[in-house]
């Protein structure tokens, strides 16, 4: 089964990207007529995707291979092909689509790369395995769940420069900011909880208990 879905408007109705690490594809779900619309094969054993309308690609870490594809989300197939790192697992992709951002789980680092060009623009070490990663709506600020160091780190977008480090729970995977950019999410797979994060503050604000080893987090559109 796939690790991530993230939804896409697009003319046909909106849309689900679904890695697939058993079958090494991307499935292309139309969600409201509950119908799998394509299979995109991609690298070995994909795992993060980001979808950006904004230049009109999906971006899918292959940790199988440490690579990154490109899907062309109209005609849904890949476009290319790039290295990432040495376990690329995490990635996001700024509000406008010029930047990508790639946990690199065995290097310890986060990795950018052009979204156009898709060429390596800089680099920083943010601890032991970095899983998740996240970009505020404003495209200012990235958030990496650095998951053996039990922290969140807080970058900034265009230079990488660190700017907070925030406890979390233990183990954390997954990570996300809401909408409006007030808060993060960040799911911890030992201590089965999630992290809420003030963005205002880049303190953590509550902790709340769910099931065992939580691994995704989305927010609906409100």
């Amino acid at each position: 089964a796939g690790l991530f879905a993230w939804p896409l408007l697009a003319a046909a109705g909106p849309l689900a990207w679904i890695t697939n690490q058993g079958t090494h594809d991307v499935s292309v779900v139309d969600v409201a007529a509950g119908k799998v619309l394509a299979a995109v094969k991609v690298g070995k054993s994909p795992a993060g995707i980001a979808v950006s309308v904004a230049v009109g690609k999906a971006f899918v870490t292959n940790p199988g291979e440490h690579s990154v594809s490109v899907i062309d989300l109209s005609r849904r197939e890949v476009v290319d092909t790039f290295k990432a790192g040495q376990g690329a697992v995490g990635i996001a992709v700024a509000p406008d689509g010029q930047r990508v951002f790639v946990a690199d789980w065995f290097g310890g680092g986060l990795l950018a790369f052009d979204g156009r060009t898709h060429k390596p623009i800089g680099s920083m070490a943010v601890g032991a395995v970095p899983a998740g990663v996240s970009v505020t709506p404003d495209g200012k600020r990235v958030l990496v769940a650095v998951r053996d160091d039990n922290r969140v780190l807080v970058l900034d977008a265009a230079t990488l420069h660190e700017i907070a480090r925030v406890p979390v729970g233990e183990h954390p995977f997954a990570i996300e900011v809401s909408p409006d950019g007030r808060w993060a999410l960040a799911l911890n797979v030992l201590s089965d909880d999630v992290s809420v994060i003030d963005m205002a503050t880049l303190a953590p604000r509550a902790t709340l208990k769910v099931g065992r080893a939580p691994y995704g987090v989305a927010f609906s559109s409100d």
